[in-house]
């Protein structure tokens, strides 16, 4: 078709504000959003609604991703009445996305009876394209609809449901990516969760390892190698909160320690402040459960274990002000070139962007196998560039890739400068 600049612009935008979503730049991806709805509002009236219906899902997810989950509901809610009338009531992936986001949304403000109901209407929506054409061919998307009946099942508190709906989402995904897949390791964390609810602590610990033992090898930085990381911690502190010993708080802080360590090695993955701060939560909720872990330990003792607690402390507050410095600031401090600021980022977004699509590719099929070496080796010329980052732009380097414990001194005498 003939350019059409009006048409097309913000078309490309949408797709421009979805990879910036994917790698969790949301303020830039509604930004960019927002342009492109602006555009599109002054398209003649019910011309090419479908991209209107896209842009809004877009949208959705993103607010859904910045926690604000009634502005999400309005927003699908008018996507379903789109799509509703594009697709003159017959069934399309469209419909049954904007039923997941539903339930996504709904999850968030912890209402189980409405997350359970656009959840199963997601399902009904999913099987019912299934049966119109004989097959299969999106089964993770099946494999989410069952994780996210799972969670809401456990907000629900009925964990029966809950365990049979992770059980099937496992059968659902083993078929296709025998090797692996995140929605397994989830699966195997969700399930451990339970567990440890029911104080099966041993049978929580196993499946930690079997989602351990699922995890794709490119994911090792990840949020979900970050949660596999924080679960198994979460159990040891509900193991020495059963059976306050000495040694089983021992056990948690290691547990913790590693915990910490993974935090950094996933800040460091990130490539753009927005993406961290959206971990802000989670980042809190472990610095606390470690200190109060650190706590017990040196009441049971008999030691005050003040130099741990410092640093702890320090890692803290070092983690919160690494928050607002990741990307503007280190730039300033460290005069950093910019050829090779370009050469990180670009490498970041091609790792993301990679990771994103074998996500979604068959495992086993020739195109995965060729994405995962087209992953390591872009994992390798970011490894080759970060070891030019710390000889060329130490402070830099120190501030965003660092591993050691970083000293709250250094960040106020950096900025000092």
């Amino acid at each position: 078709a003939k350019y059409n600049k009006q048409r097309d612009v913000p078309i490309m935008n949408r797709f421009i504000g979805d990879i910036y979503a994917a790698k969790g730049e949301y303020d830039r991806a509604m930004q960019i959003c927002q342009y492109a709805k602006r555009s599109m509002d002054t398209w003649p009236k019910n011309s090419n609604n479908r991209h209107k219906g896209e842009l809004a899902l877009v949208m959705a997810n993103i607010q859904i991703q910045q926690g604000n989950y009634r502005a999400a509901i309005t927003t699908l809610e008018e996507c379903e009445r789109i799509f509703t009338r594009i697709y003159n009531r017959k069934v399309h992936f469209s419909n049954i996305d904007v039923y997941l986001k539903l339930g996504a949304a709904y999850q968030g403000l912890k209402d189980a009876p409405k997350a359970l109901q656009t959840l199963k209407e997601a399902q009904r929506l999913y099987q019912i394209y299934v049966n119109e054409r004989q097959e299969n061919p999106r089964p993770q998307i099946a494999s989410h609809i069952e994780l996210a009946l799972a969670e809401a099942y456990m907000l629900d508190k009925d964990i029966s449901q809950a365990r049979s709906f992770i059980r099937k989402s496992r059968k659902i995904l083993r078929q296709r990516y025998p090797n692996g897949h995140p929605d397994i390791v989830k699966g195997y964390l969700l399930e451990a969760k339970l567990a440890t609810e029911q104080q099966n602590f041993d049978l929580a610990l196993r499946l930690c390892q079997s989602a351990e033992d699922k995890l794709p090898i490119h994911m090792g930085t990840s949020l979900i190698s970050l949660e596999l990381v924080h679960t198994k911690a979460k159990i040891q502190l509900a193991i020495a909160k059963n059976n306050p010993t000495s040694s089983n708080y021992q056990l948690a802080a290691t547990a913790f320690d590693q915990t910490i360590a993974q935090l950094r090695k996933f800040q460091a993955s990130l490539n753009h402040s927005g993406s961290v701060a959206k971990w802000q939560g989670k980042m809190i909720q472990i610095f606390e459960q470690a200190m109060m872990v650190d706590y017990q330990l040196s009441l049971l003792s008999g030691k005050s274990n003040s130099q741990r607690r410092f640093k702890i402390m320090e890692q803290y507050k070092a983690a919160l002000v690494r928050m607002a410095l990741i990307e503007s600031q280190a730039k300033k401090i460290a005069g950093i070139p910019q050829s090779i600021l370009n050469r990180e980022s670009n490498l970041q977004r091609e790792i993301s962007i990679s990771q994103q699509m074998l996500y979604h590719t068959r495992q086993g099929s020739r195109f995965a196998d060729s994405l995962e070496r087209v992953i390591l080796t872009y994992q390798s010329q970011f490894l080759n560039l970060s070891d030019t980052i710390r000889q060329q732009a130490s402070q830099y380097y120190r501030l965003k890739y660092a591993e050691e414990p970083s000293d709250l001194a250094q960040f106020q005498q950096f900025l000092g400068k």
